[in-house]
């Protein structure tokens, strides 16, 4: 059986150091949360790596996000796809965690992409308009696209609603019946 031997000076005086190093990361990151800054911790352990949302002030609204019927997405200016809710998925007829990250300049027609960029250029980001969504099955259908400039953390982007022309007609109903007009 191997003894071990006594540590010096030298070796004390590394590990005191890369545990004071260890503390201000760990005091770092828990100032992180406090104050807002994180919104989920990913945590490995035997199973694979799990990842955790924290809650706070925006819960409620997130939430509101990906209840509604609507698509909703936030856009980078160069259209990066930030954040979709399940319904945009839906309409494009794609994974959730493959609309995340990808551009939505894929999910319209050339002719509308045009069109869309227009728009934006024409309303500085703000306008209301109808267009052909393309799944990635090559479908089109009939949206309505609102876009409005949206603040995010240090920089600007845009908030998009998708709404699906099809299924307004549906909700309306016949002109004349219970509910409709």
């Amino acid at each position: 059986m191997a003894t071990k031997s006594p540590l010096t000076c030298e070796d004390l005086a590394a590990e005191l150091a890369e545990t004071k190093l260890r503390l201000a990361e760990a005091e770092e990151t828990l100032a992180a949360i406090r104050g807002g800054e994180v919104d989920a911790l990913v945590v490995s352990g035997p199973a694979g790596d799990r990842v955790f949302s924290l809650e706070g002030a925006e819960t409620p609204y997130r939430s509101l996000v990906e209840a509604i019927s609507e698509g909703a997405l936030l856009l980078t200016p160069s259209g990066a796809i930030l954040f979709a809710n399940a319904t945009f998925a839906a309409l494009v007829r794609r994974p959730l965690e493959r609309v995340i990250g990808s551009n939505w300049q894929q999910y319209f027609t050339a002719t509308d992409w045009g069109r869309l960029n227009g728009s934006f250029a024409a309303a500085g980001g703000g306008f209301k308009e109808a267009f052909q969504l393309q799944a990635e099955d090559g479908s089109h259908q009939p949206v309505e696209v609102s876009v409005s400039e949206a603040r995010l953390p240090g920089r600007v982007g845009f908030a998009a609603i998708i709404t699906s022309v099809f299924m307004e007609k549906r909700l309306q109903g016949p002109i004349g019946a219970a509910g409709g007009t």
